[in-house]
């Protein structure tokens, strides 16, 4: 056999075993685990629906290449997701995502998404969790890790004029929001593949009514009784209208917009869930018009503007 036959068989063998290499350095790479810096898994019981509206907050290590796909466990009665996006951080702003999927698994069911940066949300209206006897709500929700996340923890935001609130376990912080509303926010932990956490949350409310439909009947109450001194001989006139300025000034915070302005609300924008309701705060929710970025009323009809709460990003 020729020497260059036999040069050509070692350059055939070498290249083999090269592209070999190579394919198995993919698969490997294709392989490696998801991992989440960390991730918040928000409910909010009552917020605009009878239901508990469930958001999850989600942020990508560092080393995860991008485009990123991640699984995410979700309760069995899951039939829909509300919203999937992910995070524009030039534009402060969520963008739906079109590449998603929920499917039935042994445990329940599986959201698994595709996402081009490392800052992402979802949320889903919880049907069942949310268990009623008279005035008492209670919630036992239990979430699976399906990949490691470093910085792991709960959030309930709780009701408008809920009493007796109780928790396990216990929260390990409490604030008030611009919208209102109080948050409590549970222990930072690391979870590995197949970890679990519970969360059991009781209390006592009088009122079927959501926390976002009561407060703008609140707002709407007091925009349409100003405050006098003659009706309140011991709080002065100024400080009245003060304190009436200052609330809507409080839920005129966090809009922010870079459309044109004077268009009507387009039919098909969602108005629940909170990615919906901070897509519809663009308009005002009586006539349509589209509102301008610091507008506490609608430059149309006068309406009050209404108060979504801004998400937080991961931590």
């Amino acid at each position: 056999m020729r020497l260059s036959t036999w040069v050509g068989l070692a350059a055939g063998i070498l290249l083999l075993g090269c592209t070999g290499l190579l394919s198995c350095s993919a698969k490997a790479a294709a392989q490696s685990p998801i991992v989440l810096a960390s991730l918040t898994v928000a409910l909010w019981p009552e917020y605009d629906r009878p239901e508990v509206l469930v958001i999850y907050q989600a942020e990508l290590a560092p080393e995860v290449s991008l485009p990123a796909t991640v699984s995410i466990e979700v309760p069995a009665s899951v039939q829909q997701m509300h919203a999937v996006a992910y995070l524009n951080e030039d534009a402060n702003a969520l963008i739906s995502l079109d590449a998603f999927r929920l499917e039935a698994t042994s445990q329940g069911k599986r959201l698994t998404l595709t996402t081009p940066v490392r800052r992402f949300h979802a949320e889903y209206y919880a049907d069942g969790l949310l268990i009623r006897e008279g005035d008492m709500r209670a919630i036992h929700f239990v979430f699976t890790a399906t990949t490691t996340i470093t910085s792991f923890r709960f959030e309930v935001q709780q009701p408008l004029g809920a009493l007796d609130f109780v928790s396990d376990p216990i929260h390990v912080s409490m604030e008030q929001r611009g919208d209102g509303l109080f948050y409590m926010r549970y222990p930072v932990e690391s979870l590995t593949v197949g970890t679990s956490r519970s969360l059991r949350v009781s209390y006592r409310r009088t009122t079927d009514i959501p926390s976002f439909d009561a407060m703008h009947k609140a707002s709407e109450t007091l925009s349409n009784s100003p405050v006098s001194a003659a009706a309140n001989p011991e709080l002065p006139w100024g400080w009245g209208i003060a304190l009436t300025g200052s609330f809507f000034l409080g839920a005129g915070l966090g809009y922010f917009m870079r459309d044109r302005l004077h268009r009507k609300c387009p039919e098909n924008v969602p108005r629940t869930g909170l990615l919906g309701r901070k897509l519809a705060a663009h308009y005002c929710y009586r006539c349509g018009a589209r509102l301008y970025p610091e507008a506490l009323y609608c430059h149309s009809c006068g309406t009050p503007r209404r108060n979504i709460p801004d998400i937080e990003t991961p931590e």
